[in-house]
């Protein structure tokens, strides 16, 4: 007794709900890449002020405050 291994002689795609559409590869990856540059551009920046803040002004409770950042950077995230 043979099992039949061919093909069947028609292919019967089913979209659910436009799953099997074509995606655009590249406009995500540039979506992707302008959204990243600009989280890096931003953290740069605020970390700046905020190195400067540390470094050079005097205020209260800034050891304390830097001690909160410094904890901040150290802790795992999850």
């Amino acid at each position: 007794m043979a099992i039949d291994t061919a093909p069947p002689a028609t292919t019967v795609l089913i979209d659910a709900g436009g799953a099997v559409q074509p995606i655009t590869f590249w406009r995500y990856l540039f979506d992707s890449l302008v959204v990243s540059t600009l989280v890096i551009v931003g953290q740069v920046f605020f970390s700046a002020m905020a190195a400067y803040a540390f470094a050079r002004l005097e205020w209260k409770h800034r050891e304390k405050w830097f001690g909160f950042f410094l904890g901040g950077l150290f802790k795992v995230a999850r």
